[in-house]
């Protein structure tokens, strides 16, 4: 995806004029920084953040590397569905963009579409010879579209809080805390996003390293039972280093049990606790 954008072809994406990006650069309602040569450039992360604060929409996102819109699909919900059924990264990166970019939250299109669309896809396994190769393309195409829409988020302050995460021991599936690592992008975090398969005694050494604010941990898969019991002393152990524990994924009820942490399997929740962690500071 491209990375910055004259004032013209800014104009261009959104379908305005130039002066009037113009004017508004001078204005100071869209930053830009300046070339050697004194012409402006304006991030392309800036541009989509200006487009989300003024309710304005992208006329032309073929110029920072959309493709057009299909409208073949319906809902976007079905539109995701089918882009991930077809392996079309460039087709979900748009949708993915067009819903950030008009106002929606990551959060609700990662528990909406993209979750349904996943539902859907592993049912396939029990109804079509193919459907592990389908799931498989589908994992790695939403990654890259996920990480291209991370890409256009505004960097975090220097003195944003820290959060991080990752999937305990034995579980494999990397999209969960990949999610949640960009919902927390979204919402002013700096994140440190350990993945999948992640020790307890991990997740602990990496909070001595970032001093995070809270860690999330996604539990996507059956969980060992001794790996259950183990956490609940690790976890007593960040909770009194003032860090609070968000636990969610399909298997998160395996640990309901414990204490020291928040239970949830919807991203929604995981920003409503981000979002009260940081009222507390």
């Amino acid at each position: 995806m491209k990375q910055v954008l004259s004032p013209r072809q800014m104009a261009t994406v959104l379908g305005v004029s130039e002066s009037s990006i113009k004017r508004w650069v001078d204005d100071g309602a869209i930053t830009s920084t300046k070339t050697a040569g004194g012409h402006r450039r304006i991030s392309v992360s800036e541009a989509i953040s200006f487009i989300r604060r003024q309710g304005l929409s992208i006329a032309e996102g073929e110029l920072i590397g959309l493709p057009r819109v299909n409208a073949d699909h319906g809902s976007t919900n079905a539109a995701i569905k089918e882009s991930l059924l077809q392996g079309d990264q460039p087709a979900l990166e748009r949708l993915l963009v067009d819903h950030y970019a008009a106002g929606g939250s990551v959060a609700s299109i990662c528990d909406g579409g993209i979750r349904d669309a996943f539902v859907h896809i592993g049912e396939l396994w029990q109804h079509q010879e193919e459907g592990i190769f389908i799931e498989h393309r589908a994992v790695d195409t939403c990654l890259g579209a996920l990480s291209s829409l991370g890409s256009l988020l505004p960097k975090p302050d220097d003195n944003a809080p820290h959060a991080l995460g990752g999937a305990p021991s034995d579980d494999p599936y990397i999209i969960p805390s990949l999610m949640a690592s960009i919902c927390l992008s979204e919402q002013g975090f700096k994140t440190t996003n350990l993945g999948p398969n992640t020790p307890w005694e991990t997740f602990i050494a990496a909070a001595k390293q970032t001093n995070p604010k809270l860690i999330w941990i996604a539990a996507s898969a059956p969980i060992n039972v001794a790996h259950i019991n183990a956490a609940e002393s690790h976890f007593k152990q960040l909770e009194a280093s003032g860090i609070s524990i968000f636990l969610g994924g399909r298997c998160s009820s395996s640990f309901a049990h414990l204490k020291y942490c928040d239970f949830s399997d919807s991203l929604i929740n995981l920003v409503e606790l981000a979002n009260g962690v940081r009222s507390q500071r």
